[in-house]
């Protein structure tokens, strides 16, 4: 990732802006679909403890899937909005603007495979909670052009309806 190195102390926002979105040019143009996406899944932030911890206490306190979407919409611990319209749920950030503040400062549009790693960070509190793997999409971004960020949830079967059998993910 050439000139990644003159982005330490010094650089401004734009100039990260500029080098990030070349970055995903580059990753959009060399890497299939599936590794891109799943490059930057894998660059989610702020999955900590502090993070995941209260989505696990509140799947916990919640195991009725929309009582513990009701639960997640309260904290707002995944944005301004989580809804269930059938079999999946949308979340969305309720932002003017890019929540990341390596590229928010970007001038032009960004490719959306940027934003996967948001993605990424709402699999991980999801994960967290459920214990076991998800699946999302990106319905669409600022960055790339939409109106707000909104992600679409796809809860298994055994999410939508747990059972007493069916343990809840640990502490």
């Amino acid at each position: 990732m050439a000139g990644c190195e003159r982005l330490r102390s010094g650089a401004t926002p734009e100039q990260k802006a500029t080098w990030y979105r070349g970055a995903i040019q580059r990753m959009d143009k060399l890497l299939d679909k599936k590794t891109r996406i799943r490059v930057r899944e894998m660059c989610a932030c702020s999955l900590t403890p502090f993070r995941l911890k209260p989505m696990e206490r509140l799947r916990q306190a919640n195991p009725k899937l929309d009582d513990f979407l009701a639960a997640v919409q309260e904290s707002r611990l995944m944005g301004a909005e989580v809804k269930r319209r059938g079999n999946k749920v949308h979340v969305r950030f309720g932002t003017q603007w890019c929540v990341c503040h390596a590229i928010r400062a970007s001038k032009e549009p960004v490719s959306v495979t940027y934003c996967h790693c948001c993605k990424g960070y709402l699999m991980g509190l999801l994960q967290a909670a459920f214990g076991e793997p998800v699946k999302m999409g990106v319905i669409e971004t600022h960055i790339s052009g939409g109106k707000d960020c909104r992600f679409v949830f796809y809860p298994t079967r055994m999410m939508l309806r747990p059972t007493p059998d069916r343990p809840l993910a640990a502490s």
